[in-house]
């Protein structure tokens, strides 16, 4: 088993409320252990957590102001607003969420995977599955079992699915079995291309259970980043795991666990340069395969339902809606 540390660029993203979180960096294991395929699944939902715990503070060294500062901070403001915005959804969102919700606007790739691998975004960039990907009933209707040995499913290139210098989102349920099956990184989406210096793309994967996103723009940028959560997906339970990029804010990387925001907030400021990777496919449930050192392709091992990408940074009302719209789903 080889270890291999990935530098991240400074990281040191604000609180909702103040304060700043230690700069890390990321100890990446390359080496993943394929465990024993689970043969039932206990289908349940997590109930909706609407409030930031202090011990994520706590978690990630966050250090509180030791002066008032009476400067009018717009990033306070909106803030602010983002919560307030929350509360009223809170409130709105479960009366109304008793059927099947419409899909967000700038989808640019859908798969619900019932009972197989096209893409119904308007888009229609259909996959393909590879290995001994499996259907069984899911969270909204069917959805793809992934071994965690051989099977993925393949998207050819295309224009939309690569997002430039824009601002985008990438959301899924995922179904974890036990935690052994979290062990190391696991792919939900990989858009990458090129190798070292040259690697260009977005991945947005569970790394021990945590949500992580890499970004990286290729030669004459800092380098691939690794993004990762502080709180970690509960297993025995489908779990809406999500991540909306605002590139151009220093509070713009937001994650989201069953409808809402989770920990902090993380810079992506560093990574303004386009993240397309031309010619390299999306895979879903692996790393693509120049990536994979020694083989391993960083198997997910588990249920993928309704992945989705946005060439935008989704609201958090949006998100919300998603994860009350529950086994109803988007309207197809």
């Amino acid at each position: 088993m080889t270890t291999e540390m990935i530098p991240t660029n400074e990281m040191t993203p604000r609180s909702f409320f103040g304060g700043l979180a230690n700069q890390t960096t990321h100890n990446l294991t390359s080496a993943v252990s394929a465990p024993t395929v689970a043969s039932t699944y206990d289908h349940k939902e997590v109930t909706m957590k609407t409030q930031i715990s202090k011990q994520h503070a706590t978690t990630l060294g966050v250090q509180q102001p030791t002066q008032l500062n009476t400067t009018f901070n717009p990033g306070v403001l909106s803030r602010a607003f983002f919560m307030l915005t929350l509360i009223i959804a809170a409130m709105v969102v479960p009366a109304a969420a008793r059927s099947c919700m419409t899909p967000p606007p700038n989808m640019v790739a859908w798969y619900p995977f019932d009972y197989n691998t096209w893409d119904i975004s308007p888009w229609q960039n259909s996959a393909y599955p590879v290995g001994g990907m499996q259907f069984n009933m899911g969270k909204v209707s069917y959805a793809a079992f992934f071994n965690g040995t051989n099977s993925y499913a393949e998207a050819p290139d295309a224009p939309q699915i690569n997002m430039g210098t824009g601002d985008f989102s990438v959301d899924a349920w995922v179904y974890i079995a036990n935690s052994n099956d979290e062990t190391g990184s696991r792919i939900i989406v990989d858009k990458r291309s090129g190798t070292g210096a040259s690697l260009l793309g977005y991945s947005f994967f569970l790394y021990n259970g945590r949500l992580g996103l890499t970004l990286a723009e290729g030669p004459g940028h800092p380098g691939q980043t690794v993004y990762l959560s502080s709180t970690t997906v509960q297993p025995g339970f489908w779990n809406l795991v999500a991540v909306t990029v605002s590139r151009n804010s220093p509070t713009g990387g937001i994650w989201y666990l069953n409808g809402s925001p989770i920990d902090f907030p993380f810079n992506p400021t560093g990574h303004q340069g386009s993240l397309n990777s031309p010619g390299a496919p999306l895979e879903i449930g692996a790393i693509e395969r120049q990536l994979a050192a020694g083989g391993d392709r960083r198997w997910f091992k588990g249920g993928l339902d309704e992945v989705e990408i946005f060439n935008r940074a989704l609201y958090p009302v949006e998100i919300l809606y998603l994860y009350h719209a529950g086994s109803f789903g988007k309207c197809k």
